[in-house]
């Protein structure tokens, strides 16, 4: 049997997403997306852990993701899985997880109304961080 090396994530986009050009003429999108996991805690309370990914789009799929996407919006990504390493300023060694997507598409939200009336409520903003009790 082959090895399959595919993920698919649905996150909130962190930054703007970046155009760029290669040599080539071919365009690259770069931007960052963050998923979030509740963890419990030995203490029994429970803590939030958020995990980074840069994803990298090309060609066709660069364009749309750069005209569609900002910070903030929810997004479903598919691709490849690859981890980049590297030295930082202090020598310490460093690594993204990167996608090399397929597939990205806006995830729309609802309308406040829409969600009243599915009987969804917004928790009330919170002030817990990465690693922070949630």
């Amino acid at each position: 049997m082959q090895a399959i090396n595919r993920t698919t994530l649905v996150a909130y986009v962190a930054r703007d997403p970046e155009l760029r050009f290669l040599s080539d003429e071919t365009q690259v999108c770069v931007f960052a997306v963050a998923t979030n996991d509740r963890r419990r805690a030995a203490a029994g309370n429970y803590l939030l852990f958020t995990t980074w990914f840069k994803i990298i789009a090309t060609g066709d799929l660069a364009e749309r993701a750069h005209k569609r996407l900002r910070k903030g919006n929810l997004v479903y990504v598919e691709g490849r899985l690859r981890v980049t390493e590297y030295f930082d300023k202090n020598e310490d060694l460093r690594c993204w997880i990167e996608v090399m997507a397929d597939k990205v598409e806006l995830i729309p939200r609802a309308t406040a109304q829409e969600e009243s009336e599915m009987g969804i409520t917004q928790p009330a903003k919170s002030r817990a961080r990465s690693g922070g009790a949630a």
